[in-house]
C-alpha cells in the first residue's frame, strides 16, 4: 500500500505506512529503502540517505539500497561517491538496470569513458528488452531526460519518452478526479498556467524570470504553480511577484494539484519540466486543464496523448522530423529558446566611454590565461561531452599551436579524467584549463574572454549558448537530428550568425581552426552580435512573449473549433535583426 500510496504522490501517507511497517519489525530492510525514496520525493536527502544506510546496515546485499544512495549522491553532486554505490549494487545484482543505467550516465557526468562502446551497447541491448515489455507497464532504466545525451535514433527518443508518459497516467489511474470543461466565454481572459519545480535559483528562471509579468494582461491570465518550495532566491521573488497569480503547490500530491488547477478555471497547462528532475508529470496525466502544452525544460517529445502542444521552432524541430513528435507545435518565428538576458543582465557587459570594461578584474590572468593564447572555450556541463566530440577538439588544439580549451570543474570530479583523454591524445597539458563554477555575472564576463565557444553537438548548450551570445563571444556548433543538439542552430540564426552552424564534423573542425588564423573574421562577428544584441529576436523577451501569446491563442482557438489539432505557426513581420552604432565589446 505504501508503494501504491507514493506512486499516486501521497507521499505523507506512504512515509506513514512505511513508519508503521518498520514499527512492526525494525528489521525490514524494503520499508526503510522504500521510506527513504518517499524523503528523497519530498526533497529531503539527508533522511533519504540515513533509510538507504539502515537497510544496508540490515542487509548489505540490498542492491536497490545502494543504487537508491547513489542516487542521492549523485543529485548532490558526489558523482564520484554515486559510481561506487552503483558499481556495488550491479556487484550484488549483475542485471540491475536501473543501476547500469544510472551508472553510465554517471560516467558521462566524470567523463570516464573506459569501455564506453561495449558499456553503451550493453545498456542499450538493456533498454530495447525492457521497452519490447511495456506492455506490461514497465519503463526503461534510461531515463528520458538521460536518453538526450546519447547517440539514440529519433524513433528510440520518442519510444522511451512515450514508456514514461504511460508509467504517470498508470501512477493516477486510482485518483478520482471529475473535471469538466465548459466554453469559455468571450468576457474571459484566456487563463495560462505554468507549472514548474523550477522557479527558484535555476537556469529555467535565469531565462524566463520576467516572461510571466510580460503577458498582456487585457487578453491572458497568468498563473504560475511551483512544485517545489522557495529558496529565497531573487529568482523565486521575481516571478512570485510579477506573475498575475504564484500558488506553491509543492506539499500537494497530483491528484489535489489537478483539482486546484482545474479550480482556478485554466485553460492553457504549460509543463516547465518535461521528465526533468522534479518533474509532476502525474499532473498532466490527469489532464486538469482542457489544453496542454510541453516548453523549455525537456527539448524533446514527451509521447504523452495527454500533451497537446509543444513549443518549437522550425530548426529546432524541423517539418523532416514531426514524425517523432507526437505533439502538435507551436512554431515560434524565430528560437524557441527564451531568455531574460536584456532584462537580468543588462549591465553585466557595461563598458566605460572608452570601451573600457567596467569590471576590469574578471580578466585572462584571473584564470591563468596568458593574452596571447587563442581560448577555444565549453562552458557546458561536462557530462554533455562525448568521445567522438573530444577527439575533435583534440584535432583542433593540434592544429592551433597557440590554442587552448576552457572548461569547467562541472562537476570537478572529471578534470583528472579530462586531462588523462588529453595527453592520451597527444595535446599538452597545458592546453587544457579548469576553472570552477562561478556566479552568473562572472560567467557572463569571462565568457567574453574566450575568443570561440565550442558546442557540444549532441545536447547543446542552451542556456549557456544564450550566455556566451550575450557575453559577445561566436559560438561554433555541429547541428544533428534531435531538438537538443538544434537550439544552438536556432539561437545563431537569431543573431545572424548562421555561417557559425555546420551538420558535417569535419567541416566544424575545419571551421574551427580556420577562426583561430582568422582574426579579423572573428572581430567582425564579435562586432555584429554587439551591434544586434539590443535588436535581433534571440534577446527580445518582450517581442518573444508577443510571439508565444499569438501561439497560444492560436491553439486555443483551434481547441474551441472542434477540428483536429494542427500546427500553429506564428508569424513575426519585424526584422529577425537590426545593426546599430553600439560601441564593440
Amino acid at each position: 500500500l505504501g508503494s501504491v500510496l507514493k506512486d499516486q504522490g501521497k507521499l505523507d501517507q506512504a512515509i506513514a505506512h512505511y513508519l508503521e511497517a518498520i514499527n512492526r519489525d525494525p528489521l525490514f530492510a524494503d520499508a526503510f529503502s522504500n521510506l527513504g525514496n518517499c524523503y528523497k520525493l519530498k526533497g529531503h536527502p539527508p533522511e533519504a540517505a540515513e533509510c538507504y544506510t539502515k537497510a544496508l546496515s540490515i542487509n548489505p546485499q540490498h542492491a536497490d539500497a545502494y543504487s537508491n544512495l547513489a542516487a542521492v549522491h549523485k543529485d548532490a553532486g558526489a558523482v564520484t561517491k554515486a559510481a561506487e554505490y552503483y558499481k556495488q549494487a550491479i556487484g550484488i545484482a549483475a542485471d540491475h538496470a536501473e543501476s547500469m543505467a544510472n551508472l553510465f550516465h554517471t560516467s558521462l557526468h566524470l567523463c570516464d569513458w573506459t569501455d564506453y562502446d561495449k558499456r553503451f551497447a550493453i545498456l542499450m541491448q538493456f533498454m530495447k528488452q525492457q521497452l519490447s515489455r511495456r506492455q506490461h507497464g514497465l519503463v526503461p532504466s534510461v531515463q528520458p531526460f538521460h536518453s538526450l545525451a546519447y547517440p539514440l535514433s529519433m524513433a528510440e527518443l520518442k519510444e522511451v519518452a512515450g514508456s514514461y508518459a504511460q508509467q504517470a497516467k498508470a501512477a493516477v489511474a486510482l485518483v478520482e478526479t471529475h473535471f469538466t470543461f465548459r466554453p469559455k466565454p468571450r468576457s474571459i481572459r484566456l487563463k495560462v498556467g505554468y507549472v514548474s519545480s523550477d522557479f527558484n535559483n535555476h537556469p529555467l528562471s535565469y531565462l524566463m524570470q520576467s516572461v510571466f509579468g510580460m503577458h498582456d494582461t487585457s487578453k491572458i491570465e497568468i498563473y504560475c504553480y511551483a512544485t517545489a518550495g522557495p529558496d529565497g532566491s531573487f529568482q523565486r521573488r521575481t516571478i512570485e511577484s510579477t506573475a498575475e497569480h504564484f500558488k506553491d503547490i509543492s506539499q500537494l500530491h497530483a491528484g489535489d494539484a489537478a483539482q486546484l488547477i482545474h479550480n482556478d478555471g485554466v485553460h492553457i497547462l504549460i509543463n516547465l519540466n518535461g521528465y526533468t528532475r522534479g518533474a509532476k508529470t502525474e499532473i498532466f496525466a490527469l489532464h486538469p486543464a482542457p489544453l496542454q502544452i510541453s516548453f523549455l525544460g525537456f527539448p524533446g517529445t514527451m509521447g504523452a496523448e495527454y500533451i497537446e502542444y509543444m513549443i518549437a521552432d522550425p530548426i529546432s524541430v524541423p517539418s523532416t522530423a514531426r514524425q517523432y513528435y507526437s505533439e502538435k507545435i507551436i512554431q515560434m518565428p524565430h528560437t524557441c529558446l527564451v531568455n531574460d538576458h536584456k532584462q537580468s543582465s543588462r549591465d553585466v557587459m557595461s563598458h566605460d566611454p572608452m570601451g573600457n570594461p567596467l569590471h576590469k578584474t574578471v580578466n585572462r590572468a584571473r584564470y591563468g590565461i596568458s593574452e596571447d593564447k587563442f581560448v577555444f572555450c565549453c562552458f557546458n556541463q561536462l557530462y554533455k561531452i562525448d568521445p567522438e566530440t573530444f577527439d575533435t577538439w583534440m584535432n583542433i588544439l593540434k592544429r592551433v599551436p597557440n590554442g587552448v580549451l576552457w572548461l569547467l570543474r562541472f562537476p570537478a570530479d572529471a578534470e583528472a579524467n579530462l586531462r588523462q583523454e588529453a595527453l592520451n591524445r597527444g595535446v599538452k597539458e597545458d592546453q587544457i584549463i579548469f576553472s570552477d563554477v562561478a556566479s552568473r555575472d562572472e560567467h557572463l564576463l569571462r565568457g567574453h574572454l574566450a575568443d570561440l565557444f565550442l558546442d557540444t553537438p549532441a545536447y547543446n548548450g542552451h542556456s549557456t549558448a544564450a550566455d556566451i551570445l550575450w557575453s559577445g563571444t561566436p559560438l561554433l556548433t555541429l547541428q544533428q537530428e534531435k531538438m537538443a543538439s538544434r537550439i544552438s542552430s536556432s539561437l545563431l540564426t537569431s543573431v545572424g550568425l548562421e555561417e557559425l552552424i555546420h551538420t558535417d564534423r569535419l567541416k566544424y573542425e575545419e571551421a574551427a581552426v580556420s577562426l583561430a588564423g582568422d582574426s579579423e573574421k572573428l572581430f567582425s562577428m564579435r562586432r555584429h552580435i554587439e551591434r544586434v544584441r539590443d535588436s535581433c529576436a534571440a534577446f527580445d523577451t518582450q517581442r518573444w512573449v508577443r510571439n508565444l501569446e499569438k501561439g497560444l491563442l492560436g491553439a486555443w482557438a483551434n481547441h474551441e473549433s472542434g477540428d483536429a489539432y494542427e500546427d500553429i505557426v506564428v508569424e513575426d513581420t519585424e526584422p529577425v535583426w537590426v545593426e546599430s552604432d553600439a560601441s564593440i565589446l
